[in-house]
């Protein structure tokens, strides 16, 4: 059992819809309890699917909603076929192909779920939104180092496909959005004040011999490591760049990107020292005036974006927006688990 549902999980991430829910950014529609597998989640609901008598070239029915074998081939050949530019000699077992299949059937069969529940309810999503939010979209898929047409290969899917589901998907958020008051939101906001990230630093940082993660071949000694920190201030107050000086002295790999962290939450993602040097930090451009101690070194921590309280209320908006479509999808799936099957034909050979 473990085995099976490992390879679930793992092949999952593949998911393509389930993947590219978080091209958007904030937390991808299927994570969560689903994505590790606990109590109700994927791999559960699949380990309820028995195998069946269906009939030949549908893989997955519930309902009048049928996954066909030649879509999951179609989808199969893609993600090997792109898994293969990395791992020339990459192939699928017979097992690993049993819940490749399975785990990508459910996932079409979730789409189509949600496909047909906004044609059920005459949800619709304002074109021009759409348009907006789709080219969003491409746009993250562009980030990942691929165009948007090598993105759809990789997938086996075509276009239309994509946008007839986030069309539906979007047009299902909107409806739930209109249930989310501002008492809501004001009250989730106050609660995630330590917990949402709301400030993005840059960092250049300095090891020293016998620091917590420090490689062999750093030998400043720790009054060495302040005095460097101290040197990059003065640095900093003559109006040199900061990611310059990140990227030719900080021992962090982050110097690669000119010591950028990203944003991160007041408690939980960064140590403390670090967290309350740069949370105190007034407006974007201040920068530390003395080393911040941690047991990895000295830091100079510059604030480099900060969220404000309109953009906080917005982040904590679609993230309850995205809890509710959850719970809705996953009733949905609950009920269509119920009357679904697996071809055993395909399954059992």
């Amino acid at each position: 059992m473990f085995l099976n549902r490992a390879l679930i999980q793992s092949l999952l991430l593949v998911a393509f819809f389930w993947g590219a829910a978080g091209l958007e950014g904030g937390e991808p529609q299927g994570q969560g309890a689903e994505a590790q597998g606990q109590k109700g989640g994927i791999a559960d609901l699949i380990d309820r699917i028995p195998l069946g008598q269906l009939e030949d070239g549908v893989l997955l029915q519930s309902g009048d909603l049928k996954i066909s074998l030649s879509t999951l081939d179609k989808v199969e050949a893609a993600y090997v076929a792109a898994s293969r530019r990395k791992q020339p000699k990459f192939t699928l077992t017979p097992t690993q192909e049993t819940y490749f299949r399975k785990g990508m059937a459910f996932q079409l069969l979730r789409n189509a779920l949600i496909e047909k529940y906004a044609a059920d309810n005459k949800l619709e999503i304002p074109n021009a939104d759409f348009d907006v939010k789709f080219e969003k979209f491409k746009e993250g898929a562009k980030q990942n180092g691929v165009s948007y047409e090598q993105y759809l290969a990789d997938l086996g899917l075509a276009d239309e496909d994509l946008r007839r589901f986030w069309r539906a998907n979007w047009a299902l958020e909107k409806k739930i959005g209109e249930t989310v008051s501002e008492e809501e939101v004001n009250k989730a906001a106050g609660e995630m004040t330590d917990k949402a990230a709301l400030r993005r630093v840059s960092h250049v940082l300095f090891m020293y011999k016998g620091g917590e993660r420090a490689p062999a071949d750093v030998t400043r000694t720790k009054e060495e490591a302040k005095a460097a920190a101290e040197d990059i201030i003065k640095k900093l107050n003559k109006g040199e760049d900061f990611a310059k000086l990140a990227k030719e002295y900080s021992d962090c790999p982050s110097k690669n990107q000119g010591g950028d962290l990203n944003f991160f939450p007041r408690k939980g993602a960064m140590v403390q020292p670090f967290s309350e040097a740069a949370y105190s930090l007034a407006k974007v451009g201040d920068f530390t005036q003395t080393p911040v101690e941690t047991q990895f070194g000295f830091h100079v921590i510059k604030l480099t974006d900060l969220r404000s309280d309109d953009q906080v209320k917005e982040g904590t908006r679609q993230y309850l927006v995205s809890q509710k479509a959850n719970k809705q999808t996953q009733q949905l799936l609950e009920e269509a688990v119920a009357n679904a099957k697996f071809n055993a034909k395909v399954l059992q050979k």
